[in-house]
C-alpha cells in the first residue's frame, strides 16, 4: 500500500505540519495516511484528519501507555479509519469528542474518552460517533460499512440534544448503513445522555462482554432503530434503571446470553434462563474504580470492575 507515515512527538507536530502532510498525501493520491504518536500529553484546540473519503486514515500511539489528547475533539474521515491506544479529554463542543466518517470500515481499539460535554439543544450528537459515508449517487447501490470497537471506555460524559443523541452513536448521515457493528469490552459509566448506544441503520449488531454502569440513565441503554436489524449479546454486566433495550416492536431477533442485569425490569425478549437479574445498585459516590483503568485505556476486566458493586 502506498502509505505516508507521519510521526508526532509534541503538540506542535499536530498543528500546521500535520495538516500540510495530509493535504500533500491526498494531492498525490496516496492510499493511506498513518499518524503515529509517542506516549505523552498533547494539548491542542483541534485534531482533524479530513481530506476526502478516498484515503485510509490511522491514528495511534505506539507506546506501552496511551497518548493523551487534551482540549480538543478528534475528527476523522477516510475510506477506512483506525484509532488505537489513545485517551481523549475533549473541550466543550457541539460535535462528538471522537467523530468518524468512513466509507468502508472503522476500527476503534484501546480508546478512552473522559469527561466529554457535547451536543446542543437542537443537535443530535454523541460522545463517540461513527457514521457511514458511501459517497454514491442514486440510483447506484449503497455499499455497506463495518465498525469494530474493542476495549473502549466512555466515562463521566454529558450529552445534550434531542432523542437521537447518545453516548455512543451510529447515526444516519446520508445514504450509508452498516452491514455489521461489533462491540467487545465496551465500558459506559457515569454518563448522562438521551440514550446509551444508538444505532440507526445496521444489518446486525454484536455485543460481547459489555459493561454498562449507568444507574442514573433513565432511557434505554441500547436503542436500535432499524426494524430489520439482528442483535446478539454475549456476556456482560448491565446496571441501569431504565428499559434494558429500546427498539421498534417488530424487531425480528434479539439474542442475549450470559448477561447480568442490575436494576432494570426483565425484558420479555430476553431469556431469563440464560441471564441473571438483580437489584438496583447502591448509589456510587466514588468512580475512581473506573477512572483509574480508563485513564490507562486498559483492557476492561469485568470481574475487577464489578467486584466493588457486589
Amino acid at each position: 500500500m502506498d502509505t505516508v507515515v507521519y510521526r508526532a512527538t509534541s503538540t506542535a507536530d499536530l498543528g500546521h505540519p500535520l495538516g500540510l502532510a495530509l493535504a500533500n498525501a491526498a494531492r498525490d493520491k496516496r492510499q493511506a495516511f498513518h499518524v503515529i504518536l509517542t506516549s505523552g500529553m498533547y494539548e491542542l484546540r483541534e485534531l482533524s484528519l479530513r481530506e476526502g473519503i478516498d484515503i485510509a486514515i490511522r491514528l495511534e500511539c505506539d507506546g506501552e501507555t496511551p497518548a493523551t489528547v487534551k482540549g480538543t475533539n478528534v475528527d476523522l474521515e477516510g475510506h477506512t479509519v483506525e484509532v488505537r491506544n489513545l485517551v481523549i479529554q475533549p473541550r466543550r463542543s457541539d460535535i462528538a469528542a471522537l467523530r468518524i466518517r468512513v466509507r468502508n470500515a472503522a476500527t476503534v481499539e484501546r480508546v478512552a474518552i473522559l469527561s466529554a460535554d457535547v451536543g446542543a439543544k437542537d443537535v443530535n450528537s454523541s460522545v463517540l460517533e461513527i457514521a457511514s459515508r458511501p459517497m454514491v449517487r442514486p440510483p447506484d447501490p449503497v455499499p455497506p460499512a463495518r465498525a469494530t470497537l474493542r476495549d473502549v471506555w466512555i466515562v463521566g460524559s454529558k450529552v445534550q440534544g434531542q432523542s437521537g443523541a447518545a453516548v455512543l452513536g451510529f447515526p444516519d448521515r446520508g445514504r450509508g448503513y452498516f452491514d455489521h457493528i461489533e462491540i467487545e469490552r465496551l465500558v459506559l459509566a457515569n454518563n448522562t445522555a438521551p440514550a446509551g448506544i444508538d444505532v440507526e441503520f445496521a444489518s446486525s449488531v454484536t455485543l460481547r462482554d459489555i459493561i454498562v454502569i449507568e444507574p442514573d440513565l433513565k432511557v434505554p441503554w441500547l436503542r436500535v432503530r432499524d426494524p430489520d436489524a439482528q442483535i446478539r449479546m454475549d456476556g456482560g454486566f448491565i446496571a441501569v434503571d431504565a428499559s434494558v433495550i429500546g427498539t421498534k416492536a417488530n424487531l425480528p431477533e434479539i439474542t442475549v446470553h450470559n448477561v447480568e442485569f442490575r436494576g432494570a425490569a426483565p425484558d420479555e425478549r430476553i431469556a431469563q434462563a440464560t441471564n441473571t437479574f438483580g437489584p438496583r445498585l447502591r448509589p456510587i459516590r466514588d468512580w475512581s474504580f473506573v477512572l483509574t483503568a480508563a485513564r490507562a485505556a486498559a483492557i476492561p476486566d469485568r470481574a475487577a470492575l464489578t467486584a466493588s458493586l457486589r
